[in-house]
């Protein structure tokens, strides 16, 4: 009996711990609000790379679970889900295999205490990008150096980088200005969309495309769709053969308000060449961009001419000494007397034109031999 009645009190008191939770009007709300959970805070675009997408959140509580859903555009302003993944910890995503230039939808949810995902889910919609590499930039003055290329401030006047080296005695360097905007592209998804711009249209550091194709005069814009990086290629003799310098990653991170422009050091195939400085800045003050119709003409006339200026390129026009001549080597001689480039031309023309962009301010001898005629003459590059 006393075993019984031991039962039968044990009976009662779990009855009564449970008719509550069961009946009690003031409990059932609480237990609604598990499957009213809410949805990770600051659900965002960490990365974008080719055809891979990195999201990241913040959690509502350690060791939360997450339902994730990846839906992909179908053109028409309506999208189909391609992928539930239905246990999704920490706080990063990484969305793979994507179609470059094609609109998807990501959307996240908490997992409640039964396993099924929260009715309150956030979601980021038409995720696209499209960066066009184009010529004329504009010129950074008194530009800020940034020393994290992942978080550069928004609100200044330019914003971009320079790509430098020393090779052959002497600094080659170019800036490029990167600039966006938001647009809509046909199937109304809104897209994200990067100018980069150089402003040396002469240089031999440009930025390209995969197939190693730069803007030029002749060809002003190259479209990289869906594809969130480019290429930076040193140009040998104006091209096309070039030196692979690596690649640039550029996205618009939300949280804070800023821009992620780094050389891709990890890349397998093409990883940042360590003998070019990568340097982002900004800058309030800039100087107009190079038009390819305002480029500066600069003429020397060969021994009637001791001394000129040049800027980006420089046209050296022959007298009657070279008429009888086939080819003739071109040296250009620093200030300290020591030859820095040099170059050899076939006489064919009455005259030449020389690049000179990537030579830094001084003055230059630039020195003209062939079989039977050795001309120099002095010129200065001021800016």
């Amino acid at each position: 009996m006393k075993l019984f009645g031991l039962l039968f009190s044990f009976f009662n008191l779990l009855l009564i711990s449970w008719t509550p939770i069961l009946a009690s009007n003031e409990m059932e709300p609480a237990r609604l609000e598990q499957c009213n959970l809410p949805a990770p805070d600051s659900f965002r675009i960490k990365q974008v790379g080719g055809d891979i997408i990195k999201l990241t959140w913040n959690p509502i509580f350690p060791g939360a679970q997450h339902q994730l859903t990846v839906m992909e555009s179908d053109g028409n302003g309506g999208y189909a889900t391609i992928l539930v993944e239905n246990n999704v910890s920490g706080d990063t995503y990484n969305a793979d295999n994507l179609i470059p230039g094609t609109g998807y939808r990501f959307v996240i949810a908490t997992k409640c205490a039964s396993g099924d995902p929260s009715e309150i889910k956030v979601y980021i919609d038409g995720i696209t990008l499209i960066v066009d590499l184009v010529i004329s930039g504009r010129k950074p003055v008194n530009p800020i150096p940034i020393g994290d290329c992942e978080i550069i401030p928004n609100g200044f006047n330019w914003m971009g980088f320079k790509v430098s080296t020393f090779d052959d005695n002497f600094i080659s360097e170019n800036f490029f200005e990167v600039t966006k905007t938001d647009i809509e592209i046909s199937n109304q998804n809104s897209a994200s969309k990067f100018l980069v711009k150089r402003y040396g249209l002469y240089n031999s550091i440009v930025a390209a495309n995969d197939d190693g194709i730069w803007p030029d005069c002749d060809q002003p814009v190259i479209t990289i769709s869906g594809v969130a990086k480019f290429r930076i290629d040193k140009l040998i003799n104006g091209g096309p053969e070039r030196e692979i310098v690596g690649f640039v990653d550029l996205f618009q991170n939300n949280f804070p308000l800023s821009y992620y422009i780094c050389p891709d050091y990890d890349n397998q195939l093409y990883p940042w060449k360590q003998n070019y400085v990568f340097t982002p800045l900004v800058s309030n003050k800039t100087t107009p961009p190079m038009e390819c119709q305002e480029r500066t003409v600069d003429w020397l006339k060969i021994g009637q001419i001791q001394q000129t200026v040049f800027t980006e390129e420089i046209e050296i026009q022959f007298d009657d000494s070279f008429s009888k001549e086939d080819r003739f080597d071109l040296v250009i001689i620093n200030s300290l007397g020591q030859p820095i480039q040099t170059s050899t031309f076939r006489f064919d023309n009455s005259s030449v034109w020389i690049k000179t962009s990537a030579l830094p301010i001084g003055h230059y001898i630039f020195q003209l031999k062939s079989k039977h005629v050795q001309k120099s003459f002095r010129a200065l590059k001021p800016y």
